[in-house]
């Protein structure tokens, strides 16, 4: 008991020590306080630019230019027609047209018939060509006449095929003759005549064969001895079958004499209206069509001394009745002459 009284005595010293030396003690100083941060601003972010995506060049298309040296022509000076194709491209295959339109009738190249043809090539790219499509010197007589040149090409869908026109170009121009003097001297041995024949009937299938020999028109003497006619025909290489025309072909002879005429010598005729230029000297005659200028010439047996030019009425002796007209344009005559049979 005494044991566990002197050891409480000692703990109690013990603990008022302690508070002794703690009451003793320097205050520890507070915990030091850090300033406050000054915030750093965030950087602003600046959107970068929204990337458009630039459009795709579409590709240039084919070009084609047609071109004359004038747009205006007179007797004995050249017409030159030229044609310009570039491509900056892929190979285009495309279909070529190129026509006249002159005096109400359309010639196709590359023949410069009435039929439509279309020429198939390919374009390749980079190139820029030039074509010489006609160059001629013009003759020293033609009607006046103003026309137009149409050239296009087409997308080529194979086959003969056409597609869509890709593009066009065309030129207009004017054939300025001057007025011929006309000279009275009749009968004539050696002359010109221009003719203009309208109203020429359209041949088809159904009535090839009424109109065939039918007289477009016809230059004869008074005495009605000899003439000089252009008839409405058809050609059929293959007769009676096969493919067929319609022609216009000279034709001429004597009262007393066959007639004379080369079958094969037949040109394309168009419908509507087109004009003729008849030259002869003696037994000789040539008539050429304005325009396409088809000619055809034949040597006769008869002289030739024309008086007049007609349609059907005044040479009924010489052909069929027609509807078309004719009008005599120009008449000279460079020398004169009786009309002579050829017995």
């Amino acid at each position: 008991m005494l044991k566990v009284r002197s050891f409480i005595c000692l703990f109690v010293l013990a603990l008022c020590a302690l508070g002794h030396v703690m009451a003793q003690s320097p205050t520890a100083p507070p915990f030091p306080t850090n300033p406050p941060a000054t915030p750093t601003p965030f950087p602003t972010f600046t959107p970068q630019p929204t990337y458009t995506p630039q459009p795709t060049q579409a590709p240039v298309m084919p070009q084609i230019g047609i071109f004359l040296n004038k747009t205006t022509f007179s007797p004995n000076e050249i017409f030159a027609l030229n044609l310009v194709l570039g491509n900056t491209t892929t190979p285009s295959n495309v279909l070529l047209d190129v026509h006249f339109n002159f005096g109400g009738t359309p010639l196709y190249w590359p023949n410069w018939t009435s039929q439509p043809t279309y020429s198939p090539m390919t374009l390749q790219p980079g190139t820029l060509t030039s074509n010489h499509l006609l160059l001629f010197t013009l003759p020293e007589y033609f009607p006046s006449v103003e026309g137009s040149v149409i050239a296009s090409i087409y997308q080529d869908l194979g086959g003969g095929q056409m597609g869509t026109m890709i593009g066009t170009s065309s030129v207009d121009f004017e054939l300025t003759a001057p007025t011929p003097t006309p000279t009275p001297m009749l009968p004539c041995k050696r002359g010109r005549a221009v003719v203009k024949v309208s109203n020429i009937p359209d041949m088809n299938g159904s009535n090839k064969d009424d109109l065939n020999k039918q007289l477009l028109f016809c230059m004869r003497d008074e005495a009605d001895m000899v003439f000089i006619g252009v008839y409405h025909r058809y050609l059929q290489p293959e007769w009676p079958e096969g493919p067929w025309w319609p022609v216009w072909r000279l034709e001429a002879g004597g009262e007393d004499c066959p007639e004379e005429w080369s079958i094969w010598a037949a040109h394309d005729l168009p419908d509507g209206s087109c004009d003729f230029v008849v030259e002869w000297d003696g037994s000789f005659v040539s008539v050429t069509r304005a325009g396409s200028q088809d000619r055809q010439a034949l040597n006769t047996e008869v002289t030739f001394g024309i008086d007049m030019l007609g349609e059907d009425g005044a040479c009924s002796n010489w052909g069929w009745s027609s509807d078309a007209r004719a009008q005599l344009v120009s008449f000279d005559c460079y020398e004169s002459g009786a009309a002579h049979d050829c017995h």
